[in-house]
């Protein structure tokens, strides 16, 4: 009997250890600073549901496909801008962030598409801080815009 109960501790020991081998963090993403590092170029569409860190003054530009984000672009750096280029973007529960770091302005995001700009779902956020009077701004061009769910 103690012999099995030895031998059924290690077993237990055994696979605490080899799972804990098993478990590798997953190394950090570098920076984009082209859209085809989020979405390949042969897609129709683009919809980014993962967390993309944005290198400061890079412009997305997905040409002729609308984007769909549901995850989260947000500038790699505080304080840094970037531009995002498509025929149309919905913001669907997702996140665009160049805010600034404590005391310092956010950046700027600067977003034009010919066709339409939504943002969708109360959580949809496109967010830059202002830390003094010097404001850091968003820019939105297209034909139209909406709003939904406040």
């Amino acid at each position: 009997m103690r012999q099995r109960a030895l031998v059924s501790t290690g077993g237990i020991g055994c696979v605490a250890i080899v799972a804990s081998l098993l478990w590798v963090p997953s190394a950090a993403r570098a920076a984009v600073c082209q859209a085809t590092q989020i979405c390949p170029a042969a897609n129709a569409s683009c919809t980014i549901s993962g967390t993309f860190d944005v290198q400061d003054g890079c412009t997305l530009d997905f040409g002729t496909r609308p984007v769909t984000l549901s995850g989260t672009l947000r500038s790699e750096l505080p304080s840094k801008s970037f531009t995002v280029l498509a025929p149309s973007l919905t913001i669907d529960r997702g996140v665009m962030k160049a805010t600034g770091g404590v005391g310092q302005n956010g950046g700027t995001i600067a977003v034009a598409v010919t066709g339409m700009f939504q943002m969708l779902g109360s959580s949809a956020l496109v967010s830059v801080n202002v830390a003094t009077a010097t404001a850091p701004s968003t820019s939105a061009r297209a034909p139209s815009t909406s709003r939904t769910a406040w």
